[in-house]
């Protein structure tokens, strides 16, 4: 189109030019039409099939509740310095510590881990969830995860300041350490396959920081700390996923 108005532009001068102006785009107008119509199709057939179905597929981890984390044994142990004046005034400092259990699967297996000085470990508990998978594809990972709900305060500290890290033990070779509200490494021993069903058992722990929650108050008793604790909420998630 654009050489045939310059070819135009060459010939025709005067009248003759202004004739060639306007018949130029009726004769572009029209070749754009002849275009647009030969963009078409002459003829179409088609296939089509209705009333197909939707297969679904599922994977379910679940647990028993009842017997989940159910170790009652206390996480964290509170001891005090106390101070008396001869008035019989006194001042009280409190430190907050572990249980210092030693580290296990739930078979009672040792586990080696390494969780640093000055820190010790407590036992929530043994938690057991099932894999059941129809997914039509294996299982390969499942994660834990352990969140501190909310973060009371206990004494002069949070307790985010004296939970140091939770410990996530499947066996002696597959384990875990995981901060508050971080997904855990992979804790699965191996793939589930499609139609399979699987227990995986684990024991979980928390490390205590030793820490100084309470120092030279005269006001603070071990009671208070110990009903502070009792409203720390903890919310553990597993997750299991595969491709």
């Amino acid at each position: 189109m654009t050489r045939v108005i310059h070819c135009s532009k060459s010939i025709y001068t005067g009248r003759r030019l202004k004739a060639a102006r306007i018949l130029v785009p009726i004769i572009a107008l029209m070749l754009c039409a002849v275009a647009v119509i030969g963009a078409g199709y002459a003829y179409q057939s088609s296939v089509s099939v209705q009333n197909n179905t939707v297969e679904g597929g599922s994977l379910v981890v679940e647990t028993n509740t009842s017997l989940f984390l159910k170790d009652e044994a206390p996480d964290v142990i509170f001891t005090q310095d106390k101070v008396y004046d001869k008035d019989g005034s006194y001042k009280v400092s409190i430190k907050a510590a572990g249980a210092g259990a030693a580290i296990t699967d739930s078979s009672g297996a040792s586990v080696d881990m390494t969780i640093g000085e000055g820190a010790s470990a407590s036992l929530l508990g043994s938690a057991t969830v099932t894999i059941t998978n129809n997914s039509g594809k294996d299982v390969t990972t499942l994660t834990a995860k352990v969140t501190i709900s909310g973060d009371p305060s206990i004494g002069e500290k949070k307790l985010s300041d004296i939970v140091q890290e939770f410990l996530i033990v499947v066996s002696p070779t597959v384990k875990a350490s995981v901060l508050d509200k971080t997904e855990s490494a992979d804790i699965l021993e191996t793939n589930v396959a499609d139609g399979d069903s699987r227990d995986v058992t684990c024991n979980i722990y928390v490390v205590i920081k030793d820490t100084t929650v309470v120092n030279e108050s005269n006001s603070a008793t071990m009671s208070a700390l110990t009903t502070a604790l009792d409203e720390a909420k903890l919310t553990v998630e597993f997750v299991a996923s595969g491709n």
